[in-house]
């Protein structure tokens, strides 16, 4: 009891979203990557031209065959949930996060995603590399569920859609994909959302309105739960008072393994704002909401690759920077 009442102290401290029209959903454009497991050039055209017109339109796909089967993600999910479920003391003996490695446990109340916000958010997480992962503390079957599930993600997949961006952008094939080669900045993030009571402010924020920081996102949403909205923006950045116009992402119910795929900040500056990222955030209805489990897979360019835009995009709206330097400002805000 005393852990719930926990919770309940650190939503109630969270702000409410802005009370809102009922909002249009956003029906995700459902593409299959697994042409780019192979070598059928026109099959990869044609996924190509579709993910650009999406990623043009609001950056949002929704992707089949990322390697991702039925067995691996209910491991996932089953390990998820008996890592969060620990006691607050075992909780205490995992990793904890530090910005110098983006490895390990983040508190409820720790993160504040739209850093113009002044509250914080009542979510946790856990946040996994490629190495260096202390899985001492965490439940017996995590750590192996884990580093399979970064094997195909990050390894795998994430290749997979770097080509296929590149070709979408008239790109040399190997454009993203040859700043993926050390997948050192890459991150991938169990998520745990807890159950919220009955609101009388209306929705709440259980995620504040933000854009994801790097190249691309491969998110999974446990029993493709509600919440996830989406917004266009200009810059690719989001302000405090982001009233208006959300959207609800709606993912096809007929498939559990499908990946909700979005556009990043440093995607935007890296094509001169061609696609441009794509706000997000997640909220409870003022009825409350049951608790929400995710999965996402960040991928970032290694830390030393340089990112500038293409030539062919014209003259760079923004200095050239590198993978490690944005990440850390994007993770300083988030964390400050």
């Amino acid at each position: 009891m005393t852990h719930r009442r926990g919770w309940l102290v650190v939503v109630a401290a969270y702000a409410a979203a802005e009370p809102e029209e009922a909002c249009t959903p956003a029906v995700l454009p459902v593409l299959d990557l697994a042409p780019f497991a192979g070598g059928d050039d026109d099959a990869q055209r044609t996924v190509a031209r579709a993910l650009d017109a999406a990623c043009r339109d609001h950056g949002f796909v929704a992707l089949r065959n990322v390697g991702v089967d039925r067995a691996l993600l209910a491991a996932a999910w089953n390990a998820s949930e008996a890592l969060f479920a620990l006691p607050e003391a075992a909780k205490a003996r995992l990793e904890p996060w530090a910005a110098a490695t983006n490895r390990g446990y983040s508190p409820p109340g720790r993160e504040r995603l739209n850093a113009r916000r002044k509250t914080r958010e009542p979510k946790e997480a856990f946040n996994v590399k490629g190495a260096g992962n202390q899985y001492d503390e965490a439940p017996a079957q995590f750590g192996a569920v884990a580093d399979e599930l970064w094997r195909v993600l990050v390894v795998e997949a994430a290749n997979r859609y770097a080509v296929a961006a590149a070709l979408a952008l008239d790109l040399p094939r190997d454009f993203f994909s040859k700043t993926l080669q050390q997948l050192d900045l890459c991150t991938l993030r169990f998520l745990h959302y807890p159950a919220l009571p009955p609101s009388e402010e209306g929705e709440v924020l259980r995620a504040g309105e933000h854009t994801d920081f790097g190249f691309a996102t491969f998110l999974f949403i446990k029993g493709g739960a509600a919440g996830l909205q989406m917004k266009s923006v200009e810059g690719g950045e989001v302000r405090a008072d982001e009233a208006g116009g959300w959207r609800d992402v709606v993912v096809p119910a007929d498939d559990d393994v499908v990946a909700v795929v979005n556009t990043g900040a440093l995607l935007a500056r890296w094509t001169n704002d061609r696609w441009r990222a794509t706000a997000h955030r997640v909220v409870a209805g003022s009825a409350g909401a049951p608790e929400r489990y995710a999965i996402a897979a960040f991928i970032d360019p290694d830390a030393d690759a340089a990112v500038a835009a293409h030539p062919s995009f014209g003259a760079s709206r923004y200095p050239p920077t590198t993978g490690l330097a944005f990440l850390r400002m994007k993770l300083d805000e988030a964390n400050a």
